[in-house]
């Protein structure tokens, strides 16, 4: 774990592509459980927080040696895609668990960090079901789900890889988990702890933003917002006009939370809309582009960041 955080303990983003310790590690305990140091000196580690302490300030002289059995862990079932609670009852069973799970393989992949989001379907331990958002294909794929698992529909979600040139929350910021239990973060390094702990979450709205660009200062309302805020990170962060890449099949439409739908007939009115910094604007879908003298129909977000993401 400790080549997973910085120095000081906090998430390093850039090794963690999904942000999950279920994804970017290969599970997680649950807490409490206790663990011995070399010295004899035996602690109790209440969460993971707890663990991210003991585990940076480990050293060559003072190292952890054991820990108490049992002790249980969540991990990630691909085949059933399925969280799954598992106890371990002694050394072999843990050895043989990370032998299960593969523990290690995830650093053999070696992906860019493209936010082009692919999103799988999957079942928590009490058998309800929740969205995954990986990073891309090559992550989704580096936990094991292929072309198959992927949903056709996938929305963006918060990452950081999105936001470091858009935005940055105004914080305090609060989220909810899974449980209902309401989570209040005052900082970027809070938000990503809590994130990689809490696989299942909502932001609690309204919640304010500071765009980096200009400065200026939004409030978020509804979920859907926040959508069409990261949805404009993306169409934004591309270096050349979006119809430098696509040829469009006029006319498409256009919306916006809280807004119209609009209409656009030429290159210049669908660049001037997507860039306007006061309306984050969507496709509505399906659309039709041009693609080798041919109409080709782009049936979802996800299909149009695929297209988005081959531009040269």
């Amino acid at each position: 774990m400790k080549p997973l955080l910085n120095a000081d303990g906090t998430i390093d983003v850039s090794l963690n592509p999904n942000l999950h310790i279920l994804f970017d590690f290969g599970y997680t305990f649950q807490y409490p459980i206790e663990l011995a140091f070399n010295n004899n000196v035996i602690v109790t580690v209440q969460d993971f927080s707890d663990l991210m302490t003991i585990t940076t300030s480990t050293t060559p002289n003072l190292f952890i040696n054991s820990i108490s059995f049992p002790f249980s862990v969540k991990y990630l079932d691909v085949q059933s895609k399925k969280i799954e609670l598992l106890s371990i009852q002694n050394e072999t069973a843990f050895a043989q668990f990370l032998d299960t799970i593969n523990f290690g393989s995830q650093n053999t992949c070696n992906c860019d960090q493209t936010y082009v989001p692919i999103c799988v379907e999957i079942e928590n331990e009490i058998g309800t079901f929740f969205i995954e958002s990986f990073l891309n294909s090559c992550e989704a794929q580096c936990e094991g789900f292929s072309e198959n698992d992927a949903l056709q529909n996938c929305s963006y979600s918060y990452h950081p890889s999105v936001i470091d040139t858009c935005f940055e929350f105004n914080f305090p910021v609060t989220l909810s988990n899974s449980n209902n239990e309401i989570i209040t973060v005052d900082s970027e390094e809070a938000l990503h702890l809590t994130l990689y702990t809490e696989y299942e979450y909502e932001f609690s709205f309204p919640l304010t933003v500071t765009q980096l660009e200009t400065s200026t200062e939004i409030i978020i309302h509804t979920s859907e917002d926040f959508g069409s805020l990261l949805s404009s990170c993306i169409n934004n962060n591309i270096t050349t006009p979006i119809t430098d890449c696509i040829t469009f099949n006029y006319p498409i439409q256009l919306v916006a939370p809280q807004q119209a739908t609009i209409e656009v007939n030429t290159d210049e009115e669908l660049n001037n809309a997507l860039d306007d910094s006061n309306i984050f604007y969507d496709f509505v879908y399906p659309f039709e582009i041009i693609e080798n003298q041919l109409i080709v129909t782009v049936n979802s977000e996800t299909e149009l960041n695929t297209i988005l993401a081959d531009c040269n």
